[in-house]
């Protein structure tokens, strides 16, 4: 039964109150415009302006609201619950009497068609529905395509059904013996007769004067009566101990089987809004955020005069949006139209102005990535604006597809994506020249250490310890390629390092005015060199044991034999 708010229902209600109700419900499903908190949600277009502006040539106090007309749109969104059924079935022994007996399939069908039934026409049941929705972190606002779980309609039911393998006899005739209860003798073959253990089949003897001697255990026939069976030949049978039958492996000796149905009654959530009665940027921007719209708008449930409709279950929602078109006006005389959406003021359509306000900066890191002139002294010049040291901060220390999403974080407007990457590129392409020679020093560096680490190791620690643990070449292999990828990763940390030393002292002004400190530089291209030659100083150093007192890794000797047979 359909009930309101109130408690009150359809039923009771007079025409008026009917009437009154009704229009309501139309009205709930219109869109409506509220006043806006205009100082507040300009002080939040400010804020969020100048999150971007800041350190690029503006001042703090040089951005100026010239225009601003704003509202709060409200509207109704739902989530519709369709409700699912899965049934999964499984055998067990016995009969199981914990759960819900069906004597048919058919008959648990007709139950489910009844839960289902029962689910969007009980109150309580779909309060309950709503409860374990609402209940969610989310509230079930924007979900889409997903299944909810609803773990109280998830129910058991058992059919019992007599085991077919054993007729339920809960036994079964012993396949070892086919039933007989006896087995060939393991020990004659089955033939009654063994091999005289006197002399061994050979019919005799050696007597005391080396004569040959009748065996007189066997009679000089060479065999003896099987004292297992007694010459019968049948044992009695081990699998079945006699009987001729065994437990029925399918009923476990229960004679019955219970088949468990599990029927699953979840919620498959889909979200619906009516985007054509909506401002036409209201709705794109909710569809622009999706899954990150709930971050971006006010909602709350609300109860409309009805629990369900038709096969559904119906989660209503007031929504309300802010937004607001508005100007900004800098101190450069620059003006800055921007569409401003949502709680958190996001600031869209607006023009790449960090590209005019920041340009001789950008020209000078475009400059910079060819790698003529002084390119530590661009990179300086174009760290004089914050969004190309961020830019440069970011390609130094992320693969250059982090470092894109990174500068679109810090700039999501003012910067075309196709500046953004071209910066980027250039960026990298400068501080690779800058640290092309401290690189090259890195590897030579880095695998200088890395052999010592080997020649250390393959003559003074690997005996150690080896001593310790018992002579395991599976465990000596292991250790071997633990100790090489150690001196892999120690050289391409060294070239990492001696790159950023050399990025701190280059870009010393860089780092003072971010705060940020720049430990390590990227090993690129280098770090393939740094893998092979230290790889081949790992090799040499195994190879050095050989000639030495230390005994050589087994892996080593059997690589000798082979270049051997090669050369």
């Amino acid at each position: 039964m359909d009930e309101y708010q109130d408690g009150s229902t359809p039923e009771s209600l007079n025409e008026e109150e009917k009437r009154k109700r009704q229009i309501e419900a139309e009205q709930a499903a219109e869109v409506f415009r509220a006043e806006i908190d205009q100082e507040q949600y300009k002080k939040l277009a400010v804020k969020n302006l100048w999150s971007v502006l800041e350190g690029n040539g503006i001042e703090a106090n040089e951005v100026e609201i010239t225009k601003f007309e704003g509202d709060i749109i409200e509207f109704i969104a739902v989530t519709t619950l369709k409700i699912k059924t899965k049934t999964i079935d499984r055998r067990q022994s016995g009969k199981v009497t914990n759960l819900s007996i069906v004597d048919s399939e058919a008959q648990l069908k007709e139950i489910i068609k009844k839960e289902e039934h029962k689910i969007t026409h009980s109150q309580d049941v779909i309060k309950r529905v709503k409860d374990v929705v609402l209940e969610r972190k989310d509230k079930g606002f924007k979900v889409e395509n997903e299944f909810i779980k609803l773990p109280f309609l998830h129910k058991s039911y058992a059919k019992h059904e007599p085991c077919t393998s054993c007729h339920s006899n809960g036994r079964v005739k012993c396949s070892a013996c086919h039933g007989k209860g006896q087995a060939t003798c393991p020990n004659c073959n089955g033939s009654g007769n063994i091999t005289c253990h006197h002399c061994n089949g050979r019919q005799y003897v050696q007597g005391p004067n080396n004569e040959r001697k009748q065996c007189m255990h066997c009679n000089g026939t060479g065999r003896t009566s099987c004292q297992t069976c007694h010459q019968s030949r049948l044992v009695q049978c081990k699998t079945c101990g006699g009987g001729g039958e065994t437990t029925c492996l399918s009923c476990n000796g229960h004679a019955w089987n219970s088949k468990i149905f599990t029927v699953e009654i979840d919620a498959f959530a889909n979200f619906e809004m009516d985007s054509e009665r909506l401002p036409h940027k209201i709705a794109k921007y909710c569809h622009f955020l999706d899954k990150n719209m709930p971050n971006h708008v006010e909602f709350k449930p609300v109860i409309m005069g009805r629990e369900h409709e038709r096969d559904m279950i119906v989660i209503p929602y007031q929504v309300r949006v802010p937004n607001a078109e508005l100007n900004f006006k800098l101190k450069n005389e620059m003006d800055l139209g921007a569409y401003m959406f949502g709680t958190q003021g996001r600031l869209y359509e607006m023009s790449y102005f960090l590209e005019a306000l920041a340009k001789p900066g950008m020209d000078a890191l475009l400059d910079a990535g060819t790698g003529k002139g002084d390119v530590a002294g661009l990179l300086i010049k174009a760290s004089e604006y914050r969004i190309n040291r961020n830019i440069i901060l970011a390609t130094n220390a992320l693969p250059k597809s982090r470092a894109y999403r990174k500068t679109m974080e810090i700039a999501p407007v003012g910067l075309s994506e196709s500046k953004a990457k071209k910066l980027i590129l250039s960026a990298e392409k400068a501080l690779g020249q800058i640290t092309k020679r401290p690189r090259q020093l890195g590897v030579i560096a880095g695998s200088a250490l890395a052999g010592l680490l080997f020649m250390t190791y393959f003559h003074k620690m690997r005996i150690d310890i080896f001593k310790a643990i018992s002579p395991n070449f599976a465990i000596h292999n292991l250790l071997d390629g633990l100790v090489c990828i150690l001196g892999i990763t120690l050289s391409i940390f060294t070239i990492k390092a001696m790159a950023g030393l050399k990025l701190q002292k280059t870009l010393f002004a860089l780092r003072r005015k971010t705060g940020q400190k720049i430990k390590f530089g990227k090993a690129g291209d280098y770090a393939n060199y740094a893998f092979v030659l230290t790889l081949f100083v790992f090799l040499a150093s195994a190879y050095t044991t050989i000639s030495s007192a230390v005994p050589a890794p087994k892996w080593v000797l059997e690589l000798s034999k082979i270049l051997v047979n090669i050369l």
